[in-house]
């Protein structure tokens, strides 16, 4: 990701929250699509360390970032629970991470 973890609504970008919840958000975006499994997530955030109340933390930060994509006018499915974990369904060239490296093939192709 590039710069600080946010969501863009209407133009204006709401912070992702404290920085585990910016974790999530990040370890979700980057994976957006496709099921992130809790282990795979609560690697994303703690590491090796994760607490014992791991998993309902990342339901907290997940409530928390689903009401910020509401409130933006966003699908209330677009931050899916799935079987054991997540899925982010964005459009990857909403991602910035996507467009960074999409806008470097282009520019790699336009140099050749």
């Amino acid at each position: 990701m590039l710069g600080s973890v946010g969501i863009r609504i209407e133009g204006a970008v709401v912070p992702g929250g404290p920085p585990q919840q910016q974790a999530t958000l990040a370890a979700l975006a980057l994976r957006t699509g496709h099921v992130v499994p809790l282990h795979e997530l609560m690697s994303a955030v703690w590491g090796e360390t994760a607490p014992g109340s791991a998993v309902m933390i990342l339901r907290t930060y997940v409530w928390r970032l689903r009401k910020i994509l509401e409130s933006g006018g966003c699908d209330p499915q677009a931050l899916a629970s799935v079987n054991d974990g997540y899925r982010l369904a964005v459009p990857p060239a909403s991602v910035d991470a996507f467009r960074a490296e999409r806008l470097a093939a282009d520019a790699a192709r336009a140099g050749e």
